[in-house]
C-alpha cells in the first residue's frame, strides 16, 4: 500500500503537469479528492474479500475462531514492515488511518532478518550491516512520525512490553485504537511464533559489519527505551514529511517526463508566440517599407513627369526660338536682299549718269584741256571723275563675277571692294539702312579749266 500510495501521488503529478491541458488539473481536482476515492475503493474491496481470507487461514489451520455474520469486522490491519518508510503516503491515502510503531531489540531483529530465507527461500537483506542500516532507517522514518503525527496517529509499543506484560500492552494498544479490551485477544499471544526460525546456536558477528553502525543501531534502542514519545505532534516535522512525500513522487520518471513535456510544451508556446510576434513586426516593417518605396516610386515617377515637362517646354521654347530667329534671319535676308536691289539700282544710276556726265558738252567745256589731252592720247578715252570712275569700274566687275543664271531668280549679296560698300554693308546688317552715296569732290566742287574757259 505505501508504494500504492506513492503511485497516486505520482499520477497525480501526472494529470495536472499540463495544466489545463491535463484532465485532473482542467478539472480542479485536487490530490486529496483521488487519494479518497481511492481509499474508498481499497477499504471496500479488503472489507468484501474478508471472507476469503478466513477461508485460507481456517485451511491453514491458523484461524481458531470464527466470526458470524451478525459481527463483522469494520476495521483492518496490515502488518507490513515496509510500511515505516510510507506514513506519509498512507495518511494521505486512508485519512483515518493509524500506525503502532513495535520497537524491538536491534540485535534480535537483525538475527530475524538474516534468517528469514530459511521460511520464505527470500533473503531480506544480503548482509549483517545491511540489515543494522535497515533497522536504523526503518526505526528512524518512525521516530519522525511521531514526532510529526503525535501520540494520536502513531502509537510506539516496546516488543519487551508486549511480551513481558502482554495485558499492559493490549489495553494500551486497544485504547490508542479505540476499541473495548477482551481477555480472547490476549489468546493470539499464548503461543510464540518464530517467523524466521532462527537457530538457537545464531551468532551474527560477521568481521566486514562497520562497528560504527551497529554502535549507532544499539544506542539509538537504549535512547528510545529510556525516552518516553512526544506528547504532541510538530507541524514543523509533519511540513518535512510531506514535502519528502511529494518530493519523492516529483522524482519519479513519469512525472519527469510529464513536467518536461510541459515544459517543452510552455516553451513551445513561448518561442512560438514570440516567432509570431516577429512576424507580425517583419510585416509591419515590410508594410512600411514597401509604402515608403511605392512614395519613392511616386515621388521619382512625379519628379520624372515634371521634369519630362520641363524638358518638353524647354524644347518648345527652343523650337519657339528657333522659329523666332529663323524668321529674324529670313527677314534680315530679305531685307538685304532688298537693300542689295536698291543698291544696285542706285549704281547702275550712278554709272549712267556718269557716262552721261562725259558725253556732256558742259563737262567738255569745262574740262577742255582734259578732252584735248584725251584726244592725243593713243585710247582717245575720255578722262571721268576720278573716285566714281573707279566705283563704277569695280561695280562692273563684281556685276559680271557674280552673275547668277536667269531661272534663279535671286541676286547675290553685294560684296563690294571699297571702304564705302563695306561701311553700306555693315550699316544694313545693323538695320540702319543703306548710306547715302558719297559725292567726290569733284563732283562737288568743279575742277578749274586749265584751259580758262
Amino acid at each position: 500500500m505505501g508504494e500504492f500510495a506513492l503511485s497516486v501521488a505520482t499520477a497525480h503529478q501526472i494529470g495536472a503537469a499540463r495544466g489545463e491541458r491535463s484532465i485532473l488539473s482542467a478539472m480542479d481536482i485536487h490530490a486529496g479528492e483521488l487519494f479518497a476515492i481511492f481509499s474508498q475503493s481499497i477499504n471496500d474491496l479488503v472489507l468484501r474479500h474478508r471472507g476469503d481470507l478466513e477461508r485460507k487461514r481456517t485451511l491453514g489451520g491458523r484461524l481458531k475462531r470464527r466470526h458470524s455474520k451478525s459481527e463483522p469486522k469494520t476495521r483492518w490491519v496490515d502488518a507490513t514492515p515496509e510500511y515505516a518508510f510510507h506514513i506519509c503516503g498512507l495518511r494521505n491515502l486512508f485519512p483515518e488511518a493509524v500506525f503502532v510503531h513495535l520497537v524491538r531489540d536491534v540485535d534480535s531483529v537483525v538475527r530475524s532478518m538474516l534468517n528469514f530465507h530459511r521460511v520464505t527461500g527470500t533473503r531480506l537483506v544480503v548482509s549483517e550491516q545491511n540489515a543494522y542500516e535497515y533497522w536504523l532507517r526503518a526505526v528512524k522514518a518512525c521516530l519522525n512520525a511521531e514526532q510529526a503525527y503525535g501520540p494520536e496517529v502513531v502509537y510506539r509499543l516496546l516488543y519487551s512490553t508486549l511480551v513481558k506484560e502482554p495485558e499492559l500492552a493490549i489495553r494500551s494498544l486497544l485504547d490508542f485504537v479505540g476499541e473495548p479490551y477482551s481477555d480472547k485477544c490476549l489468546d493470539p499471544l499464548g503461543e510464540r511464533i518464530n517467523s524466521s526460525n532462527v537457530p538457537p546456536d545464531f551468532k551474527s558477528d560477521e568481521a566486514a559489519t562497520d562497528p560504527t553502525i551497529v554502535e549507532e543501531a544499539r544506542r539509538l534502542f537504549a535512547e528510545i527505551q529510556e525516552t518516553a514519545q512526544p506528547s504532541d505532534g510538530s507541524l514543523v516535522h509533519l511540513a518535512d514529511l510531506e514535502s519528502a512525500f511529494w518530493e519523492a513522487s516529483v522524482e519519479s520518471p513519469c512525472v519527469k517526463v510529464a513536467r518536461l513535456e510541459q515544459q517543452l510544451s510552455d516553451q513551445e508556446r513561448h518561442y512560438t508566440a514570440e516567432v509570431e510576434q516577429y512576424e507580425t513586426q517583419l510585416a509591419s516593417q515590410e508594410r512600411h517599407y514597401t509604402a515608403e518605396v511605392d512614395q519613392y516610386k511616386a515621388r521619382l515617377a512625379s519628379q520624372e513627369r515634371h521634369y519630362t515637362a520641363e524638358a518638353e517646354q524647354y524644347k518648345a521654347q527652343i523650337a519657339s526660338q528657333e522659329r523666332q530667329y529663323t524668321a529674324e534671319v529670313e527677314e534680315y535676308k530679305a531685307r538685304l536682299r532688298k537693300l542689295q536691289q536698291e543698291l544696285m539700282r542706285l549704281l547702275s544710276r550712278v554709272e549712267k549718269a556718269a557716262v552721261r556726265l562725259r558725253e556732256s558738252r558742259r563737262w567738255k567745256l569745262v574740262n577742255f584741256a582734259a578732252v584735248i589731252k584725251a584726244k592725243l592720247s593713243p585710247d582717245k578715252q575720255l578722262p571721268g571723275y576720278g573716285d566714281l570712275d573707279k566705283i563704277v569700274a569695280d561695280y562692273a566687275k563684281w556685276r559680271v563675277s557674280r552673275a547668277e543664271p536667269a531661272n534663279t531668280g535671286r541676286t547675290a549679296t553685294v560684296t563690294t571692294q571699297t571702304d564705302n560698300s563695306a561701311n553700306s554693308g555693315e550699316r544694313l546688317a545693323n538695320g540702319e539702312g543703306p548710306a547715302k552715296p558719297a559725292i567726290p569732290d569733284r563732283l562737288a566742287k568743279p575742277t578749274e579749266n586749265t584751259c580758262g574757259v
